[in-house]
């Protein structure tokens, strides 16, 4: 599977644009909300080229590999730091990133928004919100353990961050999930 990141694909319209104009070409593409186009073939240099121009009559930008694969880079970094790692980052994140990848971290914010329509922090903050949602589902952690986890300086600034990404709080959402869980297992044994 190939991946494409489009610049300027932000709305559900752009989406649907870029989608049919892949299509048109007879790829099979799946896109993703952050930017991007995964395409189940492999493209030649030529058939790149006149993607590319169609795309850009439309006001889209595929980005170069170097760029795209700086966006992989920061979102790689982000899950396996939210996701995978047991230590999270006790410093600023910004320099944490921009040394690894060794590129100023306002170059790195530009890109991401450019592609993605969201700042670099805003990605990180949906990743560990979207570890919160796991924590309280999949290991019943409390709201203390899960704000001392994931670094947040109080369990306060979990719940704002969480209501605010989600509109509800922790505990609303618990309730939803358990309502819809029973409501499947409801089906299942009908």
């Amino acid at each position: 599977m190939m991946k494409l990141h489009i610049k300027n694909m932000v709305s559900s319209r752009c989406r649907l644009v870029v989608k049919e104009e892949l299509e048109k070409f007879g790829l099979h593409v799946t896109i993703a909300g952050s930017g991007e186009a995964q395409i189940k073939e492999s493209l030649s240099a030529e058939m790149r080229r006149m993607l590319e121009k169609e795309l850009a009559k439309k006001g889209f930008e595929v980005l170069d590999e170097k760029r795209s694969r700086l966006i992989e880079q920061i979102k790689g970094y982000i899950a396996e730091m939210v996701h995978y790692s047991d230590d999270q980052i006790k410093n600023n994140f910004p320099v944490f990133l921009s040394c690894r990848i060794n590129i100023s971290y306002a170059f790195l914010d530009k890109l991401f928004w450019e592609v993605n329509n969201m700042s670099i922090e805003s990605f990180f903050i949906l990743q560990k919100i979207e570890k919160v949602k796991e924590l309280l589902v999949d290991y019943k952690l409390h709201l203390p353990e899960i704000a001392f986890q994931l670094n947040y300086i109080s369990e306060t600034q979990l719940l704002t961050q969480f209501r605010n990404v989600t509109g509800y709080s922790p505990t609303h959402f618990l309730k939803i999930k358990r309502y819809k869980n029973s409501e499947l297992e409801n089906i299942r044994i009908s």
